[in-house]
This record gives C-alpha cells, sequence and structure tokens, in this order.
C-alpha cells in the first residue's frame, strides 16, 4: 500500500513514511508533474491531486493542515526543496 511519507502529527491526519533511497531528479519530476501551473510551487489544489492520486482523500481541513505541517517558509505553497524534504524525511 503506497501513502505519504510523513506524520503530520494532527490527530485526523497520519502518513506513513516511506523508507528508501530517493534519486533527487525522479522527484524532480514527480513534483514537475503534479506542479500544473508550473510555477515552481505545489498549492492546496495540486496537493490535493497528488494526495488523490495516493489513494488519501481529506477533508478541506485536513488539506489544510497537511499543507501548513509541509510548507515550512509559510509561504502558502510546497516548493522543491520542502517537497523533497517531505519525501526523505526519516
Amino acid at each position: 500500500q503506497l501513502a505519504c511519507p510523513l506524520d503530520l502529527g494532527c490527530h485526523s491526519v497520519r502518513f506513513v513514511k516511506i523508507k528508501m533511497s530517493l534519486d533527487k531528479e525522479k522527484v524532480r519530476e514527480v513534483f514537475n508533474n503534479y506542479d500544473a501551473d508550473r510555477s515552481g510551487q505545489i498549492d492546496k489544489q495540486e496537493l490535493a491531486s497528488l494526495l488523490k492520486d495516493l489513494g488519501i482523500d481529506f477533508t478541506g481541513s485536513e488539506l489544510e493542515e497537511g499543507l501548513a505541517a509541509l510548507d515550512k517558509d509559510a509561504s502558502g505553497t510546497i516548493d522543491f526543496e520542502e517537497f523533497y524534504a517531505w519525501l526523505s524525511s526519516p
């Protein structure tokens, strides 16, 4: 079963960590696939699409919590480095 690799620490949102070696270029390809508007950022709608493709259907508030947890610079979006850090976190 494939799931997202982060435990957000939220009462209703739990991600399972993926334990594997990640190729940064392959991660970049995945990031670019979900960056639909080619802004260099993944916004809430694009994150929802990514999670849905992983079989994870969040409510609006869960999605907000998830985005806030991943968005380390509080920009309202996830940049590539935040995305990579999420996927490669222990």
